[in-house]
């Protein structure tokens, strides 16, 4: 009886999501999260991998030192894949991962890092998270780099602190545009692009934040610089391997990391002039959706079947 209650219910939930549509969106078309683990096991012959530009040899990047913080992390499984992908690109460099600890501990990690990548932020205690925030921020402050990957749970990244936003939302078969070309961070990239993998822009509310690309308006890809270092957000998903995401993980990667030598990714020089003005019509986009929590409230339903 319960098994038939859950099923109910989960039809229910999804039947009631797709209510908020507008057109003709996508970003609902699959039952599951495309990063996640019960996602691989139904859709596991659908092709992931974009052919839409050809990533460069993989090469090796010595003395890059990169921090994993997986505390927040959606699942291991996320982390993993994130983790192989960086290796797959960046070969040479030198991956920590930090799962958990004081925030002491934390800070003692980050003496010798030059960013700290943290993966699909998604849950965790919301005083850790905030001690973590302080302690991040003050890595910043110093000349550190932060990336956060994208995420549905926008309230996890204000509990980090690093930059204002309102909300946060996903989106399938929409159309990225590019705002500033010339980056480093986009060197190699279509200047529009659409992925198969969810993409998860923000209601950004910060003034200093500078958007290097974004969906209907809202920031996709962007930074905000912060003391002497940056903190980066690239709303894309990388639990698989599409060339202009992981192109773009890359890229930011060498640019954050220590100097390379002239000509390469991370010796361009830009300009921070593009600072993003907050959107805040109200209007649901097509293709995206603003739904807290979905992807949490889906997994367990599925549990109960």
């Amino acid at each position: 009886m319960l098994r038939v209650a859950s099923y109910a219910l989960l039809v229910g939930v999804v039947f009631s999501l797709t209510a908020y549509q507008s057109g003709d969106p996508k970003f609902l078309e699959r039952p599951l999260p495309v990063n996640s683990t019960l996602a691989t096991i139904f859709f596991e012959d659908e092709p992931h991998i974009s052919e839409d530009i050809v990533l460069a040899p993989a090469d090796s990047v010595g003395m890059l030192r990169i921090l994993m913080l997986n505390y927040t992390a959606y699942d291991s499984a996320y982390a993993s894949k994130m983790k192989e992908l960086i290796l797959k690109r960046l070969p040479g460099a030198v991956l920590t991962e930090f799962w958990e600890g004081s925030s002491q501990s934390l800070a003692e990690i980050l003496t010798d890092q030059h960013v700290v990548v943290v993966t699909y932020p998604s849950t965790g205690n919301t005083q850790q998270v905030r001690a973590y925030g302080k302690v991040l921020k003050q890595y910043i402050q110093q000349g550190g780099a932060i990336v956060f990957s994208g995420t549905d749970q926008f309230g996890i990244l204000q509990h980090y602190g690093l930059f204002d936003l309102d909300f946060g939302y996903f989106c399938s078969g929409m159309e990225v545009h590019e705002d500033v070309l010339d980056h480093p961070v986009l060197a190699g990239t279509p200047s529009d692009f659409s992925l198969a993998n969810y993409i998860y822009p923000l209601d950004i509310s910060d003034p200093n934040f500078v958007v290097l690309a974004n969906i209907h308006g809202y920031p996709t890809v962007g930074y905000k610089p912060i003391g002497q270092g940056k903190v980066v957000y690239l709303g894309l998903e990388y639990y698989y391997d599409e060339a202009v995401s992981t192109r773009i993980l890359e890229n930011t990667l060498r640019w954050l990391g220590p100097d390379q030598e002239e000509g390469s990714v991370a010796a361009a020089q830009v300009s921070d002039n593009n600072i993003w003005t907050s959107v805040r019509d109200g209007v649901r986009r097509k293709g995206c959706m603003w739904v807290p929590g979905v992807q949490h409230l889906l997994q367990t339903l599925l549990r109960l079947i």
